[in-house]
């Protein structure tokens, strides 16, 4: 059975301020870069990358600085599924017995809409609300994955439609990446999120409506 690739990469961009100063020089970034690469530093993993940028971030605006807690900048584990150990009590060795985890995907993501929201006029302030209640919701699901399993019906409206066979059941799948195989009846497998319903026209040019399945969290 061929594996379908799920996930899209989203690629990460510092932002365009000064390099990182720990020789007592005043950093005059913005409070958008100091946010930007405060997020690029989690998805590197430097911590003093981090720590530098959340500290400027307290210089340039104190009252955002609050709202932008690193720590809640992390997924749940899938590992201990956000438990943070692992039957027995043991420490969960992935997450260190934390519950949360850095994940690249994430991050690219709430950098994304950050930004995006910048680029619409919005406040620095109004912009990381709407990023963040974005990357909030999703996190609430991220634990609820599913395995589905199908064949390709056809691809239409950037997604495919396919055909499951365990149930009998048409579905919509979104957020698929180029490796998807494009081929009617290829078979695919991977792990998905339900993401409401998708209409769709049938071959008798009546609209049916069918669950819809995100191949990513982290994508509009």
């Amino acid at each position: 059975m061929k594996k379908m690739i799920l996930i899209s990469l989203l690629f990460f961009s510092a932002a365009s301020a000064p390099a990182l100063n720990f020789f007592g020089i005043e950093y005059n970034g913005s409070t958008a870069d100091n946010i930007l690469n405060l997020i690029y530093g989690l998805a590197q993993g430097d911590e003093a990358v981090v720590d530098e940028y959340y500290g400027q971030l307290k210089k340039t605006d104190p009252s955002l600085a609050k709202a932008v807690d690193p720590d809640h900048l992390k997924v749940p584990c899938s590992y201990c599924e956000g438990k943070g150990s692992l039957d027995g009590g043991r420490p969960c060795p992935v997450c260190q017995g934390t519950g949360i985890v850095k994940d690249s995907q994430s991050l690219g993501y709430l950098q994304y809409k950050f930004c995006n929201a910048l680029d619409e006029g919005k406040s620095e302030k109004k912009a990381w609300m709407e990023a963040k209640t974005a990357f909030d919701e999703r996190c609430a699901v991220f634990l609820n994955s599913e395995m589905l399993t199908g064949t390709v019906i056809r691809k239409e409206d950037g997604g495919a439609l396919l055909s499951c066979p365990d149930n009998d059941e048409t579905v919509y799948l979104k957020g698929i990446g180029s490796e998807f195989p494009s081929n009617e009846g290829a078979s695919v497998s991977g792990e998905v999120w339900l993401a409401g319903t998708h209409n769709y026209k049938d071959e008798d040019g009546e609209m049916m409506e069918v669950k819809c399945y995100t191949a990513t969290l982290w994508m509009d």
